[in-house]
């Protein structure tokens, strides 16, 4: 399904209060065709408080197969990492901030990827507004160009995809459970049919708007 562009990344990444994290960056191309959305898993959706609640979420966001119709080929990017590089006074509180991290991190990178020309699909809540236009009862998102929709709000199975593309085993912590790993997961998918990665886009401003600078280096 997928051809190997490079080994791994690290990444160290600079966050608004001057503290740094390193992670694992990886990229993987594959046939858009051999991703596809799943009713079941946006319906699975229903249990978040961010559903009907933000337009880059169901039943807002669209279905993948009809939104990557375009673009046959897609590069999957998956950013990870050790809880324990992360703040926090519980292994929960670490897993919460370094999913906020990292996907703060691939937004910013997948906004760098959209100035290009590509479509993009990120993880987690769109992160383009503090607030979404939707919780003041706007009719469409105020920020279009800022908006960037998860691969699981369109359907995407990510725990199959994690496994099959970067052979990750994805793991959901509660009390009992602590996950070895951090994983946020998004794609670039292009329309001229070709995405070439040439390792890590230079980018800044990670993070939801007003939530300062960060940046990201190799190494």
């Amino acid at each position: 399904m997928q051809v190997r562009l490079n080994p791994s990344e690290v990444l160290t990444l600079t966050l608004p209060d001057g503290s740094q994290v390193t992670c694992r960056r990886h990229a993987e191309r594959v046939a858009t065709g051999s991703i596809r959305g799943e009713d079941a898993v946006k319906r699975a959706c229903e249990a978040c408080p961010n559903f009907a609640n933000n337009f880059g979420c169901p039943p807002h966001s669209p279905f993948f197969d009809a939104w990557a119709a375009t673009a046959p080929e897609a590069l999957l990017i998956c950013l990870q990492a050790s809880p324990s590089v992360f703040p926090g006074a519980s292994s929960a509180e670490r897993m919460l901030h370094g999913g906020r991290v990292l996907q703060g991190a691939l937004y910013a990178e997948l906004l760098a990827w959209r100035g290009k020309g590509h479509l993009v699909a990120g993880a987690g809540p769109c992160r383009g507004c503090e607030r979404c236009a939707l919780a003041d009862g706007a009719a469409a998102c105020a920020t279009p160009e800022a908006q960037v929709c998860s691969l699981e709000s369109m359907g995407v199975n990510v725990v199959a995809l994690a496994k099959e593309v970067f052979g990750i085993e994805l793991e959901w912590g509660d009390e009992n459970t602590k996950p070895a790993t951090v994983v946020a997961i998004g794609g670039v998918f292009s329309a001229s049919g070709s995405v070439k990665d040439p390792g890590l886009v230079q980018v800044s401003g990670l993070g939801r708007t007003g939530s300062g600078d960060w940046s990201i280096h190799r190494g």
